[in-house]
């Protein structure tokens, strides 16, 4: 969340930590496991402090298909549009920035 810009060292944007604690606590998290099911117990299993103490500035690559990609994308508008009580609609229009290497397009 984010983004340092690649001739500097500084970060170009940075979303408020409460608002990233807010979008992993509320809406990610919850919609890994529910795509994900037991098997993301091992990457999902602990609050955003203590994802971000683990990563402490590292990066993982992990392989999402298209169609668990296109779920997950799913599975958070239903939760961003079913939520009631924590406020989520801020998040209601969000994307993904990915780095994609190594395919071929034709």
């Amino acid at each position: 969340m984010t983004h340092k810009q690649q001739d500097s060292p500084y970060f170009a944007t940075q979303i408020p930590l409460l608002v990233q604690d807010r979008w992993f606590a509320f809406i990610l998290i919850p919609a890994i496991k529910k795509i994900y099911g037991r098997v993301s117990k091992e990457y999902v299993n602990h609050s955003s402090q203590e994802y971000k103490a683990k990563a402490a500035g590292k990066t993982e690559t992990h392989l999402v298909g298209r169609i668990k990609l296109q779920e997950l994308q799913d599975q958070i508008h239903t939760i961003i549009c079913e939520d009631r009580d924590e406020d989520l609609n801020i998040f209601g229009s969000f994307f993904f920035i990915m780095d994609i290497r190594g395919i071929k397009l034709q």
